[in-house]
C-alpha cells in the first residue's frame, strides 16, 4: 500500500507540474523556472508582486492545495454551512436564524423555523412561501460553495415575488426552491448602517482568518479583510466579478490603504486608497464599528473549537453586534497573501509543515 500511495502522489505531482508548465509556457519557464516548480499561478505572481528574491516567502497555489484540507479529520465542521449551526449552538446570538434545509426529499425544518402546529419532518415549497410571506426577505445558499456561487435572495414586496431582484410568479418561486437541493434557508441579516450606505444590495462581510498558535495554545487573527459588493451584486465576493476587498488592520479594525477591485468581471486589480466604484465613498481609513468586541468574541469561538487549526469566519456587523454568516477551512492563498507571504510567519509554516 505504501508503494501505491507514493506512486499515486508522484502521478498527481507530475500532472500538477504539467498544468503549471502549460499556464506559464516554455519562454516563461526558461526565464523563471521557480514559478513552475513552485506552482505559482500568474494571478498570484501579479497580485502578490512575487519575484525571484521574495518567492520563498509565499506558499503557492499548488503547495496550498496539496496540503488542503488543513483541519483533518474535522474539515467538515469548518466548511459545511449546515454543520456550522451545530458546532456553534452555544452562540446563537452570533448567528442568523436557520429555517430550512432543502434536498430531494423536501424541506427539513431547522431550529429557528416557526412552529404554528403544522410542522412536519419534511415539508414542501409551500412552507417556504408561507415563511417568505411573513419575513418578506430570505436567503437561500448552498451548504458547500465558494465565492458566493448559488446564493439567492428571495423577496416579497407588496404582492410581488422576486429572486435576486428578478420578478417571478409563486409557481416559479416554488419550482426554484423545490429544486434547490443541498441548500439552507436563513434569515436575511440587516447589516449596520455604515455597510448599507456603501453597498445596500449585498451583505458586506469581514473575513476573520485565524490560525492556531502552538506556543500560546490559542488562536490568532492572522489576516482580515472587508468585502463589499458593487454594480448591484447580491454577494460581496471579489471572485464573483463585482466586488471590492479592503484589508483590515487586525489590531484596530481600521480599513487600510490597499485592497482589490473586480468590476464587470474584468479580473482582480490591486489598488491603493480604495474608493467604492458605485458611490465614491472612501473606504481607506474607515473604522469598523464594534470591531474590538467582535474580534474578542470571534477568538473565543475559535478557541472553543480548537480541534480546528485554521479557520476563517465571515462576519457581518449589525446594529446589535455581529453575525457569523459562514466558516471556511482556509482562504484563497492569493487574496490572503497580497499583504505578505505566509511563509514568513512561523505559525503558518507549522500549519503547512514547511
Amino acid at each position: 500500500m505504501g508503494i501505491l500511495r507514493k506512486t499515486a502522489n508522484a502521478v498527481r505531482g507530475f500532472f500538477a507540474f504539467a498544468e503549471s508548465f502549460k499556464e506559464w509556457g516554455l519562454i516563461d519557464y526558461l526565464k523563471d523556472p521557480w514559478k513552475v516548480h513552485r506552482g505559482f499561478t500568474k494571478e498570484m505572481v501579479r497580485l502578490c508582486e512575487i519575484n525571484r528574491s521574495n518567492q520563498k516567502e509565499f506558499i503557492s497555489d499548488r503547495e496550498h492545495n496539496s496540503r488542503w484540507p488543513f483541519n483533518r479529520p474535522y474539515h467538515g465542521a469548518a466548511s459545511d454551512k449546515l454543520a456550522l449551526i451545530r458546532i456553534l449552538h452555544q452562540y446563537k446570538e452570533c448567528m442568523p436564524k436557520y429555517y430550512f434545509f432543502i434536498d430531494k426529499h423536501g424541506l427539513l425544518p431547522l431550529w429557528d423555523c416557526p412552529d404554528d402546529g403544522s410542522l412536519s419532518t419534511r415539508m414542501d415549497a409551500d412552507a417556504f412561501v408561507k415563511l417568505l410571506d411573513r419575513e418578506k426577505i430570505l436567503v437561500i445558499k448552498p451548504t458547500h460553495s465558494e465565492v458566493g456561487i448559488g446564493v439567492m435572495v428571495a423577496q416579497k414586496k407588496g404582492e410581488i415575488y422576486s429572486i435576486n431582484n428578478e420578478e417571478c410568479t409563486i409557481a416559479e418561486m416554488k419550482k426554484c426552491i423545490g429544486q434547490a437541493y443541498n441548500n439552507i434557508v436563513t434569515e436575511y441579516v440587516i447589516q449596520h448602517d455604515y455597510a448599507r450606505k456603501i453597498c445596500p444590495t449585498s451583505l458586506n462581510t469581514i473575513r476573520m482568518l485565524g490560525v492556531w498558535n502552538s506556543e500560546t495554545k490559542q488562536f490568532d487573527i492572522i489576516r482580515s479583510f472587508h468585502r463589499f459588493g458593487c454594480n448591484g451584486n447580491v454577494v460581496d465576493n471579489v471572485g464573483s466579478g463585482n466586488g471590492v476587498l479592503v484589508y483590515v488592520n487586525t489590531e484596530t479594525g481600521i480599513l487600510e490603504r490597499d485592497g482589490l477591485i473586480n468590476t464587470k468581471k474584468e479580473g482582480d486589480r490591486r489598488v491603493d486608497h480604495i474608493i467604492h466604484p458605485d458611490n465614491n465613498i472612501k473606504l481607506t481609513g474607515l473604522v469598523i464599528p464594534g470591531y474590538l468586541d467582535m474580534k474578542e468574541k470571534v477568538l473565543k469561538i475559535m478557541n472553543d473549537n480548537s480541534y480546528l487549526r485554521y479557520i476563517g469566519f465571515d462576519v457581518a456587523i449589525t446594529d446589535d453586534g455581529f453575525r457569523i454568516i459562514e466558516a471556511n477551512g482556509s482562504s484563497t492563498p492569493t487574496v490572503a497573501q497580497v499583504r505578505g507571504g505566509f511563509l514568513k510567519d512561523k505559525r503558518m509554516r507549522e500549519l503547512f509543515n514547511l
